[in-house]
């Protein structure tokens, strides 16, 4: 899940509905085995934030078992050495790029919902690996972020079986968040198994699109390299003078296009 603040707010937290929804989905498919993975950060508390947020009483209704990636009980912080080459992961984590061994060979599916953040202008699926597989020093990536999120997207393909995310688009957080927000209504919940059209389309969603579209053509660029077939869409988006509806007709297009290129 995605618990950005223990106090309920909307936009911030992972809502009961996305949650129990997600479950019974997972179970109706055949997936008897699921489990809830929390995580610990410097201004949230977790055993805070699944009370608050009413998710206690639905891992109680379906028998879902609760681990937490800061407890050596649970799980341990393993060395991962990736054979994709990264872009500033190895840098900023030079003794080593430590993950919990828990995620390896586990399908994973991530809980965020449409919001923007104040450090790294967009916080969707991409990022919610952020807690799960980096380790509390994981805030000194801010200043590189989208560079760290490609990273951590080719991580997780490598350690994962399968990826998915749902993400609850009920009330939309804009402005500082992912805490301080001020919610909009859209009434909408994403699915996806593809992380950066999931977090494209939110960005459509947001009211502060602008700022987010440029986040996700470094992301696209960074993934898909620079192609001079797509070099014209990136104009379009990243040109300030382009109407936001048209800057966002470019980003679907380069979502699709990049989709059909995208190496096996």
């Amino acid at each position: 899940d995605n618990i950005s603040w223990h106090y309920p707010f909307p936009g911030a937290n992972t809502t009961p509905w996305q949650m129990e929804g997600t479950i019974l989905a997972l179970k109706n498919a055949g997936f008897g085995d699921v489990s809830c993975v929390q995580n610990k950060t410097v201004v949230t508390n977790a055993f805070k934030g699944e009370d608050l947020n009413h998710y206690v009483p639905l891992f109680r209704k379906y028998a879902i078992p609760v681990l937490y990636n800061f407890k050596e009980t649970d799980m341990r912080w393993v060395e991962y050495r990736p054979k994709a080459r990264m872009h500033v992961l190895h840098k900023i984590f030079p003794d080593g790029i430590m993950v919990p061994d828990y995620f390896f060979g586990k399908n994973i599916v991530h809980l965020p919902t449409v919001k923007c953040h104040i450090y790294t202008t967009t916080t969707g699926a991409m990022k919610n690996a952020f807690g799960g597989l980096l380790n509390e020093h994981r805030h000194w990536t801010h200043p590189v972020i989208h560079e760290t999120l490609v990273d951590l997207l080719m991580i997780q393909k490598k350690i994962h079986r399968g990826i998915f995310a749902v993400m609850d688009g009920t009330f939309a957080g804009d402005g500082p968040g992912p805490r301080g927000m001020v919610p909009h209504v859209k009434n909408v919940l994403l699915a996806s198994a593809d992380q950066v059209a999931i977090d494209a389309v939110a960005a459509k969603l947001g009211a502060s699109a602008n700022a987010q579209v440029k986040e996700l053509v470094q992301q696209l660029s960074l993934v898909f390299g620079s192609a001079s077939a797509l070099a014209d869409m990136r104009r379009q988006l990243l040109d300030a003078k382009t109407p936001t509806a048209q800057r966002v007709a470019a980003l679907e297009a380069l979502v699709a296009t990049s989709s059909r290129s995208r190496p096996t």
